[in-house]
């Protein structure tokens, strides 16, 4: 029983972080191509919920939140830094509106965390995860 409890909240585990890993590199394509990176994120965003309805897809689930709480992480960044760097122009670096950058950032972070604890509890209930928060 012990061995198996473990193990599964190792392959847990191991999927939100390959997919945390895999969302970084999305935010990042940003930088690069931002129309696909935008598109990817607004993709994931669905998957996430639809995900959930499929029974018996939980693993699915803890990737799409990795790739999401990634994706976020790396716009918050961005956005952070575009708004500290655009406060200390005269016209915030001409009346650039970074509204949709935030909301953009904190939904992603804020549905890829919701996801994390969604597929976490589902994971706890159907025993394949570890006892340890961490």
């Amino acid at each position: 029983m012990g061995q198996r409890d473990v193990a599964g909240g190792s392959r847990t585990r191991f999927r939100w972080i390959v997919g945390l890993e895999v969302g970084v590199v999305v935010g990042l394509l940003t930088d690069i191509v931002p129309f696909l990176s935008v598109l990817l994120v607004i993709g994931l965003l669905v998957a996430l919920p639809l995900s959930r309805l499929r029974k018996g897809r939980n693993e699915t689930t803890t990737a799409l939140s990795g790739m999401l709480v990634g994706a976020g992480l790396v716009y918050l960044v961005f956005v952070v830094n575009t708004t500290v760097g655009c406060a200390g122009t005269s016209d915030f670096c001409g009346d650039a509106n970074v509204a949709p950058l935030w909301i953009l950032a904190i939904v992603t972070l804020g549905v890829g965390g919701l996801g994390t604890v969604w597929s976490r509890s589902s994971a706890r209930t159907a025993g394949d995860v570890d006892g340890d928060p961490g």
